[in-house]
């Protein structure tokens, strides 16, 4: 497991979590994310309470075949929310122990990313099924991974257009035949 550190520029519900690595021989993934400024050990402080913790399955896809892997999950969580200019940690696991994330360097990134990465050696599995226990070591690497928060102005205009398609059709349904 590994996990790499972010502040968000903007704050908003997560819908999409994408994350690059080796292959990985499982689809199971254990996604968490901690909150808080504890320097490089994302365990120091035990998961946000209220769901910052899920299990996803994702397929890896490598379509220009450079051996590194593209991981997407939409996440449908109303707990999954970060607020602008606070310090998180994301980490994801995997059932294979060998699976590692790529380096940061040309791929997105979320915010600023203030310290290297960290990588838990602990045990496996752990007692709630994921694949995750132990302690972190420090890494000299930045990981690449990326949340999606939707902007408030497209969820404006979405709305806004399911408005105004409504009302059309409303006009429409009571124009005399």
């Amino acid at each position: 497991m590994l996990a790499d550190d972010f502040i968000p520029v903007a704050s908003g519900q997560i819908h999409c979590i994408d994350w690059w690595g080796t292959r990985a021989s499982s689809t199971q993934w254990e996604l968490t994310l901690h909150q808080g400024d504890f320097g490089p050990s994302p365990l120091a402080l035990p998961v946000v309470p209220g769901g910052f913790k899920l299990f996803a399955t994702a397929a890896g896809d490598d379509s220009d075949n450079n051996g590194i892997f593209w991981y997407h999950v939409k996440i449908n969580d109303p707990n999954w929310v970060v607020a602008a200019g606070q310090h998180y940690w994301f980490s994801a696991a995997n059932l294979d122990s060998g699976w590692q994330w790529a380096l940061a360097d040309g791929v997105p990134e979320v915010g600023s990313q203030l310290y290297s990465g960290v990588q838990s050696l602990g045990s496996t599995p752990c007692p709630d099924g994921g694949p995750h226990c132990g302690a972190w070591v420090a890494q000299n690497e930045q990981y690449a991974f990326a949340l999606q928060i939707p902007e408030p102005d497209v969820l404006a205009l979405f709305g806004i257009g399911l408005g105004a398609a409504g009302f059309v059709r409303r006009r429409t349904a009571l124009r005399p035949s």
